[in-house]
């Protein structure tokens, strides 16, 4: 059965695969500071975009209110601290 995680990482952004793969393109950039990884940092930050708001939709047609109540818990991509 399928279910909605919203636990673990996934209680801290709604997309944690593509946020760590933008940091560690950066990453790469800050390693070996070559133009064309500064230029793949921000192509693929615009195709993860992109790739992650088809997905909501998907995700909001599946899930419906469940969803869109964990939508407005969660950031989109950058995680911030919960204080509590």
């Amino acid at each position: 059965m399928e279910r909605l995680v919203t636990t673990g990482i996934y209680a801290y952004t709604r997309n944690p695969i593509y946020f760590g793969a933008i940091i560690m393109i950066f990453g790469w950039f800050l390693v070996l500071p070559f133009t064309f990884i500064l230029i793949s940092v921000f192509l693929f930050t615009a195709l993860f975009y992109i790739t992650a708001r088809s997905e909501e939709k998907q995700l909001q047609q599946k899930y419906g209110k469940k969803y869109l109540e964990y939508k407005c818990k969660v950031p989109f991509l950058i995680p911030y601290p919960k204080f509590r």
